[in-house]
């Protein structure tokens, strides 16, 4: 790799008659840097590299923001270099090339900048000799920087070629072509020059000779600028004309007297194309549009960096363009939490919602989910103390303890898995305690009807516990003796016994004994119909109790605010009950 001093070079980005410019890289701090190497004659001339490490030293001592930074003044074998700030953009004379359609605003902003610079420059007593638009450089950001300062003073004009010599030539001043000393108001002179070239896009004065060119400068008026820039004001006119005038004493005499002149005028502009940006940003906004509104306000404040309208409205549209972007991926992670959530997967949905927070942290619904996140969590921890106060109380036999932590559960989550194998446990636990209390009961009744000779009831009695207990020995015993007693009436007996518990409405007693009977007297038509009557009875209380059941449930559930559940519940008993009116009102 070649190097030049400590720097590494990696291209070569521009040459001419003094010498060439390289994009090199500093390797101490991995910064990239333009070099610029003088050549040829000044090295060849002892005094002029003199001049060239005064005046380059002169220069490397601005430091301002519009002009380009010097890090250091080297000499490797015959070559001297400058090591300054590389930039990238394009010079000013490149931009007038390419004629683009740029606000004034936008062209006063480039010369104001120049100015700043040079009447920075002009207080620390350096006069930049040299000023032309390819000196001018706007880096891709659109900040404008001054380059090559004092170089210019070095250039030997009997070494540099016609062509080369007109070029820079051309932004010359009436007095530098005299003699004269070079001060402020031949920077002012070629400023005007760039200024004037910048509106209409052609030099103020040209020649096919330098003899002709120095003619045209010396004597000769430019043509008139509003003539040949549409956007040039009367006002701006007299400014340009004012800095390209003949004589040193009639220009404006400083940089500062030169800003005083042209800022007002650039604000206005700046003010005028700022609010036709805002203007368009705003149908933009309104339209969706948050691209080409984003590049508008972009725009508008690199015309207008102060624009505080410009800024809020960059800001907004910037907040909402974001989240046009993510929404996508806000969806995906949202979707995914509540599925989560849904499965009961309490730690991936809390990490999809707070990865939706990650890309927008004032996404309301990302908050919502997060907040029912948390909400189940500690739900379920609640469930779990329940759960294990339920399975605690029903290992001690404690049964109404148990249900009752169990039906705290079931409020938490009914639909839980283990809530319903506990409650089948406590149910299977009280049904056979329930059952060894009812068969007791029931041998007690069976054998004082048997002693006190009421075969009948005995035997209902005992049908009825044999279904439920069908393998007990003690019941069977007691049939048979019961059986072997029982006379011939014992059919019209159990006939009124059933047409008795009919009219109790006791179906399940009645519908045991005409099963006996039924069984017994499978032709007997009085027998069949008795049975049928019983079933519809039944029937129809099973599904009035069922009701009456259902209500009470709902008024409960309504009672403790469970409002969706009435309505889960309430809806299908309608469907079957259309003409219950408390029904309709208890849904409604």
């Amino acid at each position: 790799m070649q190097l030049l001093g400590k720097y590494e070079i990696i291209a070569e980005i521009g040459r001419g008659a003094m010498g060439a410019v390289y994009k090199a890289r500093d390797p101490l701090i991995d910064r990239l840097v333009a070099l610029k190497t003088i050549t040829g004659g000044p090295s060849a001339q002892s005094n002029l590299l003199d001049r060239f490490y005064q005046e380059a030293r002169s220069a490397g001592a601005l430091q301002h923001p519009n002009i380009v930074t010097i890090y250091e003044l080297g000499h490797e074998k015959n070559t001297p270099f400058i090591a300054m700030e590389y930039l990238e953009g394009e010079s000013l004379d490149r931009i007038i090339e390419q004629r683009p359609v740029l606000p004034l605003s936008v062209k006063l902003g480039y010369i104001v900048r120049v100015c700043d610079a040079l009447a920075y420059a002009h207080q620390h007593n350096v006069v930049h000799r040299d000023v032309k638009p390819a000196n001018i450089m706007v880096t891709k950001e659109g900040v404008v920087k001054v380059v090559d300062f004092g170089i210019a003073r070095l250039t030997d004009m009997s070494m540099t070629q016609p062509n080369m010599m007109i070029g820079s030539r051309a932004y010359m001043s009436p007095q530098l072509y005299k003699g004269e000393r070079a001060d402020a108001r031949s920077d002012i002179w070629a400023v005007g020059v760039s200024l004037y070239e910048l509106l209409a896009f052609k030099r103020p004065f040209t020649g096919d000779s330098e003899a002709e060119l120095m003619f045209h400068i010396i004597y000769e008026k430019p043509e008139d600028l509003m003539g040949q820039s549409p956007e040039c004001t009367e006002e701006l006119a007299q400014i340009v004309n004012k800095m390209l005038e003949k004589k040193s004493d009639d220009r404006f005499q400083s940089m500062e007297d030169l800003l005083h002149a042209i800022e007002p005028i650039w604000k206005a502009a700046q003010q005028a194309t700022v609010s036709g940006l805002l203007a368009d940003c705003q149908e933009l906004v309104v339209a969706k549009d948050l691209q080409r509104a984003h590049a508008l306000l972009r725009k508008a404040l690199h015309i207008d960096v102060g624009n505080s309208q410009a800024k809020s409205m960059l800001e907004k549209v910037s907040v909402e363009l974001r989240r046009s972007e993510i929404q996508p991926r806000l969806q995906e992670h949202l979707s995914r939490g509540a599925g989560y959530l849904k499965a009961g997967q309490l730690r991936e949905a809390k990490a999809e919602a707070q990865a939706a927070l990650g890309l927008d942290s004032k996404h309301e619904p990302a908050h919502k989910l997060l907040a029912e996140v948390d909400a189940a969590a500690a739900k379920v921890q609640q469930l779990e103390q329940k759960l294990k106060l339920t399975k605690q109380r029903l290992a001690e036999g404690a049964l109404t303890e148990a249900a009752a932590a169990l039906g705290q559960a079931v409020e938490l989550d009914e639909s839980n898995l283990q809530v319903h194998e506990l409650k089948k446990q406590i149910e299977e636990e009280r049904g056979r305690r329930e059952k060894r209390k009812k068969l007791g009961e029931i041998l007690h009744r069976a054998r004082t009807l048997w002693t006190e000779l009421n075969y009948d009831e005995c035997l209902t009695v005992i049908t009825a516990a044999l279904q439920e207990f069908p393998n007990d020995p003690e019941l069977k015993k007691l049939q048979e003796s019961a059986k072997t007693d029982q006379a011939e009436l014992q059919k019209q007996r159990q006939m009124a016994e059933v047409r008795r518990l009919l009219g109790q409405q006791n179906f399940a007693e009645a519908r045991k004994i005409l099963d006996v009977l039924v069984a017994e007297h499978p032709q007997d038509t009085a027998v069949r119909n008795l049975q049928n009557l019983a079933l519809q009875e039944e029937q129809e209380q099973k599904r009035q109790k069922r009701l009456d059941s259902e209500v009470t449930a709902l008024r409960g559930l309504l009672g403790a605010g469970k409002f969706k559940q009435v309505v889960i519940k309430g809806e299908p008993l309608l469907q079957e009950f259309p003409q219950e009116y408390e029904l309709k009102e208890l849904v409604n």
